[in-house]
C-alpha cells in the first residue's frame, strides 16, 4: 500500500511541476502580446486601449 501512495504523490508533483513551470511563461507571453495590441493601437491613433489601461505589463490590466 506505501508504494502505491508514493507513486500517487510523486505524480501529483510532477503535475504540479509540469504546471509551475508552463504558466509563468503563458502568463507573461500572454501579457507582453495585449500590451504589443494596444501599444500598436494606439501609434496607429486608437486611444481606447490607453484609456483602458491595456498599454501595460501588469498582466492584472488584460483580465475582463
Amino acid at each position: 500500500m506505501a508504494h502505491v501512495a508514493v507513486s500517487e504523490y510523486t505524480h501529483r508533483m510532477d503535475l504540479l511541476y509540469t504546471i509551475s513551470i508552463w504558466l509563468l511563461p503563458v502568463l507573461i507571453a500572454i501579457t507582453f502580446h495585449e500590451a504589443a495590441h494596444g501599444y500598436v493601437a494606439r501609434f496607429f491613433g486608437d486611444e481606447t486601449a490607453a484609456r483602458l489601461g491595456r498599454v501595460s505589463l501588469n498582466p492584472l490590466r488584460h483580465i475582463d
